[in-house]
């Protein structure tokens, strides 16, 4: 990673005005189609970086949170003074899920957000979130020139069926030699070694993007997850993100706590069941498996949990719970509204 980019924006403030489908767009002679988002502002650095290197850009989380995807947009005057970002195409499908457990009736969806990135990025980074790190006591896989390997280091992207990872391995005389005498061989991706989003010089930290594959609608787990109390429509939207106070942290912890209680009356109302909670031995301690409840026979514990988290959430939804730690404040007129977005070099937590 280039230690100059690193050391790129820490605080940047932007003023733009946002346009959505059915405003009127510019058409040039290279006109690509009718724009479905159109942002127009500037960014103004307080640090003095160098602006012909960044570049704006979408970012957006892969399924699951394991990787960044990074989409170009187009732009019309210069960046990051007085710029036009329009975005022609809706997401890659590689950033489509839903947001939500409930299945029927729920779109998918891609969160995005707006970001001055390096001319040079990659289309996609690996979040290299599982670390691995082993120590030898005694020397293992020794090689010709004496030296023996005392220390492995990996960063992986579990997410991915491959799993691509970075790894180093340290090679030296002996466990207790100075660093010096020892050497390290280097393999695998070099960006998995730290956090993906530290190629980006800021994001978006006020407003986010999101992209609709279908309607959500109203009374939907998918709105509420919105915060949005209608239909929300196919396509892009604007809005505008607050985190939590500690109190709203508490009250909604406490809400989740009642769901989970509220969740198996659910389940039983269901299937004609009376199960007192949602514990499960182990299979293979029970003499006939088959008498255990259905969500206990699922051995999958991803499934299982996704079972169980289908009726936590149906109870959240009854009792008001927030499903998402933040508010988020749909942007309904984004063309009659001048707002402000600020560029942080920390990136957004995923929702």
């Amino acid at each position: 990673m280039n230690p100059e980019f690193r050391a790129l924006v820490r605080a940047a403030g932007t003023a733009i005005c946002v346009l959505s489908v059915g405003c009127d767009a510019q058409v040039s002679k290279d006109y690509a189609g009718e724009s479905l988002l159109r942002v127009v502002g500037s960014v103004e650095f307080t640090d003095g970086s160098e602006r012909d290197e960044l570049v704006p850009a979408l970012a957006y989380y892969g399924k699951g949170g394991g990787s960044v995807v990074i989409v170009d947009v187009a732009v019309g005057g210069s960046f990051p003074t007085d710029f036009r970002l329009d975005i022609y195409d809706p997401p890659p499908e590689s950033t489509r899920e839903r947001q939500v457990h409930q299945i029927k009736g729920e779109p998918r969806v891609s969160i995005g957000y707006i970001a001055a990135a390096a001319k040079d990025h990659p289309d996609q980074l690996a979040e290299g979130n599982s670390s691995f790190s082993q120590e030898f006591a005694l020397c293992a896989e020794p090689r010709e020139d004496g030296r023996c390997l005392v220390l492995e280091d990996k960063q992986c992207a579990t997410l991915f069926e491959d799993m691509p990872c970075y790894v180093e391995k340290t090679y030296c005389p002996s466990p207790d030699s100075p660093r010096e005498e020892c050497v390290i061989e280097k393999s695998g991706d070099p960006l998995l070694a730290g956090s993906a989003w530290d190629y980006f010089a800021g994001y978006s930290r006020t407003y986010m993007i999101a992209y609709l594959e279908e309607r959500a609608h109203k009374g939907s787990a998918t709105a509420a997850w919105f915060g949005v109390d209608d239909d929300i429509p196919q396509g892009y939207g604007l809005y505008k993100r607050q985190s939590f106070t500690p109190e709203e942290r508490q009250a909604n912890f406490d809400c989740q706590v009642k769901s989970g209680e509220i969740a198996i009356k659910l389940y039983n109302e269901e299937r004609g069941t009376d199960y007192e909670n949602w514990d499960c031995p182990a299979i293979e301690d029970v003499a006939d498996p088959d008498s255990l409840p259905a969500f206990c026979q699922v051995t999958d514990s991803e499934a299982r949990s996704q079972n169980q988290s289908v009726y936590v959430e149906m109870a959240q939804l009854q009792l008001g719970c927030s499903l998402n730690l933040q508010h988020l404040e749909r942007v309904e007129h984004p063309a009659a509204e001048s707002i402000s977005i600020r560029l942080d070099s920390q990136y957004p937590a995923n929702p």
